[in-house]
């Protein structure tokens, strides 16, 4: 199998040539529940926590809905551990093997962002380049003009279930004139909540689960570039991150404007990564600041252990770190690292869009694949086809059949499975056969004795059985994989 390269054509298992494929060859809705941040996951396919189908449940012997319990049905506490997996990867060997090197790792982000058929990409965004107007208003009336027909047609409802009325429907209207548009780059002092549009209210579809905000589009973390766009009617503005795209709050948590020769390093520099919980002291001397273990920072290039940080008074060199305390993202991406990554996140909040701070599962990934300067697309279906290789699984398929496309490319790389809705980082099969994965979701179903079906809702990163969910009108997840993709050679 060969990298991506600057086409991302890839020769799949012997005998059959993949391509990762394009927004094109998906349905046309596709493209515009992509372009709006359809970057929740949950079990049901569009996250939504949907009424259990199948024969009315009994009250008592079949409830409608439950938490799961933990770990969840077929999982032992240690498989919910990177040491279990790390035993299990080193008996098949390779567990240290370079799948990608970091100069391929930056091959592949630059392929990315090479445009699609559809014109657009999967990388992420440079900020520092200008922004095209044209573009932009396009951009915008694509964006808007989704939101605004669901809104209009009830699709879309407010918190208590409510269509919303000809008013806040025109809120989603491009303005004519567009506001000024700038430039104006800073650093997130906290995590910031991207909105797909321009409103503070949530969306929803009916019936309205919290849980679920249509208008959730990602969310940064601390110390994250954002390019403010424009100050927009209604005290919100529109901003850029480098993988998310929307409206955020006036009054959000950043760095004052930064400006000159740092600005280039701030937004598309090497990155470099906290081991550990850390305060960062200004080089200058002056107030600290803490930041968790996972935060990402933009390196000083030429000082080893020096990495940029904000603060609400500026921008900051910090004194030097550690490599006990800090490590560059540009490193070899290893079955090892990727399932130490994956497991410092187990048990962290799910969240639909990134909202409340949570993670849904391409959140998940993304966060886990960023610490290698791997730029993963923000939604699922995007990711599906950001790999080095895949290879779609058609309903013909067997379970005997999926079983041994997993294995085989579980030799080839790092898996990720997808079905509409949904993306899993596989971890491979446990000593009694069963394949297992870990991601961020949000709910599955459960079949009763006496007929019906459970809704479990688990809300957070934890490791499943593939098996989950069988017997179900959503069948398991095995069942519903239909692609498989490899990030390796």
């Amino acid at each position: 199998m060969s990298l991506g390269g600057p086409n991302l054509a890839t020769t799949g298992w012997p005998g059959q040539t993949r391509g990762v494929g394009g927004l094109s060859s998906l349905p046309p809705a596709f493209a515009l529940v992509a372009i709006v941040g359809a970057a929740g996951c949950g079990s049901s396919g569009d996250g939504r926590r949907a009424a259990p189908a199948g024969p009315a449940p009994r009250a008592i012997e079949c409830p409608p809905r439950l938490p799961a319990p933990s770990p969840l049905p077929g999982v032992r506490p240690e498989q919910r551990t990177a040491a279990y997996w790390l035993e299990r990867a080193a008996l098949q060997g390779g567990l240290d093997d370079v799948l990608l090197s970091a100069e391929e790792i930056a091959l592949h982000d630059q392929a990315l962002k090479a445009p699609r058929e559809d014109g657009k990409s999967l990388g992420w965004v440079d900020l520092t380049l200008p922004v095209q107007t044209a573009a932009l208003r396009d951009e915008l009336a694509e964006r808007l003009g989704y939101l605004r027909e669901r809104a209009a047609s009830g699709e879309y409802v407010d918190a208590s279930g409510r269509r919303l009325d000809a008013a806040r429907v025109e809120v989603f209207a491009v303005p004519d004139p567009l506001p000024e548009i700038g430039l104006e780059l800073h650093l997130t002092l906290a995590n910031v909540q991207f909105r797909c549009g321009p409103v503070r209210e949530g969306l929803y579809r009916l019936p309205v689960d919290a849980a679920f905000n249509r208008n959730s589009c990602g969310s940064v973390h601390p110390q994250e570039p954002v390019l403010v766009l424009a100050r927009w009617p209604g005290g919100s503005m529109l901003a850029r991150a480098r993988h998310s795209f929307g409206w955020i709050d006036g009054v959000a948590p950043l760095s004052p404007p930064i400006r000159g020769p740092v600005a280039a390093s701030i937004a598309s520099g090497p990155r470099s990564e906290l081991l550990a919980d850390a305060t960062l002291e200004p080089e200058e001397g002056g107030s600290t600041s803490a930041l968790p273990r996972g935060t990402l920072l933009a390196s000083v290039r030429g000082r080893s252990g020096r990495v940029y940080f904000a603060s609400a008074t500026g921008m900051h060199t910090s004194q030097e770190l550690p490599a006990t305390v800090l490590r560059s993202t540009e490193r070899p991406l290893t079955r090892r690292a990727v399932l130490e990554a994956a497991f410092a996140l187990v048990d962290s909040p799910y969240g639909w869009g990134g909202d409340r701070g949570g993670r849904d599962c391409s959140g998940f990934l993304l966060d886990v694949f960023a610490s290698f300067g791997l730029q993963l697309p923000r939604d699922s279906a995007r990711q599906a086809l950001a790999g080095t290789g895949s290879l779609p699984v058609g309903p013909e398929e067997g379970e005997a059949e999926r079983l041994a496309l997993l294995d085989e490319a579980g030799r080839r790389g790092v898996v990720l499975l997808h079905f509409p809705g949904h993306i899993m980082l596989y971890l491979g099969r446990a000593e009694d056969g069963a394949p297992m994965a870990i991601h961020s979701f949000a709910e599955y179903l459960e079949p009763c004795a006496g007929g019906g079906e459970t809704l479990r809702t688990v809300d957070r990163v934890t490791v499943s059985d593939l098996s989950l969910g069988r017997g179900t009108s959503r069948r398991s997840f095995l069942e519903r994989i239909t692609r498989i993709v490899i990030l390796g050679h």
